[in-house]
């Protein structure tokens, strides 16, 4: 019987001269990604041959044999994925419930992932460019399952996480002749930022992974599995973690004016430009731009609502950025009324906001990037930590780490 574990080539890219076209990347391909690939395809070629000849040699009883071996770990699988859909989306009861799986990782503890048994482990160093890359693969394939669970690390790598995470996604696809990409979008585990994406393979078969670069390092988590397995495919995703969070961001406190809100790194502020009874909390990142600001409104209180101020800022803001209205929505926050809504820009440009109106004052807090952007994880963790509370007499201001 021929087994077909499905064609998963491991391609690492290392775009180390910064290509910003396909074609460049492509060009730019490390004979670290040439050789893992190469190695890739050698490997599944003699999976494949190797159960092809083993089927047309293998008699009556062997075949017999085979088969409810296959069967005995398949029904061991299916119990795993009953147990997994009963844990529901807890990734703690889905990792308790993975029977019989280990748990692989660093050395020194700095990573670490659930396998389904003992991985097959290959290292090897390449000198790129005057610098010496390290790469260790961790591998485990289950013909039974018709599944393949991968986990690479490669260290030290410094490059830009879109073109990396860009050129693998495509060399794996590309290994993978008629797979077809359902989902793609940003991730964050430890505060690490990453990518996941989803394509349904020729074979009908599913294939998950997540691309990080993390503290110098690129990992890529990979599995190819059945649909029917798709939770177990996710309860392996989840189990891969970072020791220590990639950042740590600070809660910046006043509690005279009565906000706190979780950034980063310290903000700088300033009076706004172009109205001085404005004053903006502004940190300015690669990635993105956060803002916090407040004003006093006391005397539009006692003529307007605060529904109306709400409204009338949000279209101030609209025609100011000259964005187009995407979502809106009411908001609470401490008992405090607000809104939150999201800005589609020019220049290929997004902006989320929250608006609160509490203590006579606007506040706002709002998070600007790219579209590309638009789902990070970054921008609900800023604005889900904004918080409005009522003022302290002490002029005393606190930043602290969270």
């Amino acid at each position: 019987m021929k087994i077909e574990i499905g064609v998963l080539i491991l391609a690492v890219t290392l775009t180390l001269g910064g290509c910003t076209t396909v074609k460049g990347k492509t060009d730019a391909m490390s004979e670290l990604g040439k050789e893992t690939a190469q190695e890739a395809r050698t490997t599944t070629s003699n999976v494949v041959e190797t159960g092809a000849g083993a089927a047309a040699n293998a008699k009556e009883g062997a075949q017999k044999a085979a088969s409810q071996a296959e069967e005995t770990l398949s029904g061991e699988a299916a119990s795993v994925e009953e147990n997994v859909t009963k844990a529901g989306s807890s990734v703690d009861a889905k990792m308790k419930l993975l029977a019989g799986w280990r748990e692989v990782g660093a050395e020194d503890g700095s990573y670490r992932i659930m396998m389904p048994g003992e991985p097959q482990k290959k290292s090897q160093d390449q000198n790129i460019q005057g610098a010496v890359i390290h790469t260790d693969i961790y591998q485990v394939a289950s013909s039974a399952q018709q599944s393949v669970y991968l986990l690479q690390v490669t260290a030290p790598l410094k490059t830009d996480p879109k073109a990396l995470f860009d050129s693998t996604q495509q060399s794996v696809l590309a290994s993978a002749p008629g797979s077809e990409v359902i989902s793609t979008k940003e991730i964050a585990v430890n505060d690490c930022p990453g990518r996941e994406y989803m394509a349904r393979t020729a074979d009908g078969g599913e294939l998950y992974s997540r691309l990080f670069l993390a503290n110098g390092n690129f990992y890529q988590v990979l599995v190819k599995a059945p649909a029917a397995g798709r939770n177990t495919s996710l309860a392996f995703l989840d189990s891969f973690r970072f020791r220590q969070d990639c950042a740590k961001w600070k809660r910046v406190a006043s509690k005279k004016l009565g906000f706190s809100v979780t950034l980063p790194d310290t903000p700088k502020a300033s009076n706004d430009p172009d109205d001085p009874t404005i004053v903006n909390y502004l940190l300015d990142t690669e990635d993105f731009a956060y803002l916090v600001a407040y004003q006093d409104i006391s005397s539009r209180l006692e003529s307007g609502t605060v529904d109306d101020i709400l409204a009338q800022e949000k279209e101030k803001l609209l025609a100011a950025y000259g964005g187009k209205l995407l979502e809106e929505k009411t908001i609470s926050v401490n008992d405090y009324i607000g809104i939150e809504f999201t800005i589609d820009l020019p220049d290929d440009e997004f902006c989320a906001v929250r608006m609160v109106v509490g203590n006579g004052k606007l506040y706002r807090a709002q998070i600007r990037t790219s579209a590309a952007h638009k789902d990070a994880p970054q921008i609900e963790r800023f604005l889900g930590s904004f918080e409005v509370f009522e003022p302290e007499t002490s002029p005393a201001s606190t930043a602290e780490t969270s």
